[in-house]
């Protein structure tokens, strides 16, 4: 039998590649017209929220035969509200390129490939499901959209001089609308500054943008400039459907969360495996799923109650993390689990 996947992106050419090595013929269709379906951008992978393992790209090779490789070590995270700044320092996690660009993880990926690649290809599931026993949807688009919700994505290039180890965290409401400002260094000279807003804006989008931009340079204590800006939608939410008769959803298409978090490739990496198996051993991909499935809604939920937080709730937070960030961000405790259980409504006695 020979696969089709829809899509091109991490998940698409991870399950390709898994496939292969179950000796499954694949092909993917993608519509764009090159390896990496976005421009360019930094990520970042916070072992922090995947404890115990805190490497997770060194967890992702180990597991599946891989030879990935990340950009940078992340060595600190600086936290900026309205009235307050904390840092923490250690081994947080990796910085990664995405997109169109030979470092990144797509492109690293797609040179392992012997499958075909059909691309400037668009493609449906609808199309495919009749002439194929499986269909893989890796495109990002959700098979349900009952509980997804479209967040808006700025992305700004930079050019400065920036510590290439360093992240930066705004959440201010003036700025980001209940969402959040964070910037990412892709090289010593140039840095991706995005702006995610999750709720409708109270004022234009290029003045929360412009207003970021001062507080950047007010914080970074110099002015970059401004190389490129984008803008884009980006469908989010808890994995709700992970098939349709033949047709098996992997990475954004079953579930996304906040980019932010860096977890989009793990999870891409972990339903890519499982559908792969899924198919080669003919095995119920949704109940294989399912402990994933729990994890996305898990942080899904997490992310919906931080989004409500004010101002101030983010100040204790950096009292809290200047207090004792560093050594608690560098233990072994699962700092997901210690928030969702503070985020728990008080039990009425």
């Amino acid at each position: 039998m020979q696969i089709p996947i829809i899509g091109g992106g991490i998940s698409g050419l991870a399950i390709a590649l898994f496939l292969e090595r179950l000796g499954i013929k694949n092909r993917i269709y993608e519509q764009e017209s090159f390896a990496g379906d976005f421009p360019a951008r930094a990520e970042v992978s916070l072992g922090v929220l995947t404890k115990p393992q805190t490497n997770v790209l060194k967890s992702i090779n180990r597991k599946f035969g891989l030879e990935l490789s990340p950009t940078a070590d992340l060595t600190r995270i600086v936290f900026h509200t309205a009235t307050a700044r904390a840092e923490v320092r250690g081994k947080l996690g990796q910085i990664i390129i995405r997109g169109r660009d030979k470092r990144s993880l797509d492109n690293q990926l797609y040179g392992e490939l012997a499958s075909r690649v059909k691309f400037s290809r668009r493609m449906t599931p609808e199309q495919l499901a009749p002439h194929a026993e499986y269909v893989v949807k890796a495109n990002g688009e959700p098979l349900s959209t009952a509980k997804t919700r479209d967040i808006r994505m700025e992305n700004v290039l930079l050019m400065g001089d920036f510590e290439p180890e360093t992240m930066h965290i705004w959440h201010q409401s003036r700025l980001t609308s209940q969402g959040y400002g964070y910037l990412i260094p892709f090289s010593r000279r140039v840095a991706n500054l995005f702006l995610l807003t999750a709720k409708p804006f109270t004022r234009y989008p290029d003045n929360l943008l412009r207003e970021l931009l001062i507080a950047v340079s007010d914080d970074l204590r110099f002015t970059p400039d401004v190389l490129r800006t984008e803008t884009f939608k980006k469908t989010e939410g808890p994995a709700t459907k992970a098939a349709a008769v033949n047709i098996l959803a992997i990475g954004n298409s079953l579930g996304s969360i906040h980019p932010m978090l860096g977890l989009d490739f793990l999870l891409a990496f972990e339903s890519a495996y499982q559908a792969a198996v899924s198919i080669a051993y003919h095995q119920n991909y949704i109940q294989r799923i399912k402990p994933l499935a729990k994890k996305i809604n898990r942080l899904y939920l997490i992310q919906r109650k931080m989004e409500t937080w004010s101002d101030t709730s983010f100040d204790l937070l950096l009292v809290l993390i200047a207090a004792g960030g560093t050594p608690f961000f560098n233990s072994r405790l699962d700092l997901m689990k210690i928030v969702d259980y503070a985020l728990r409504p008080l039990p009425i006695i």
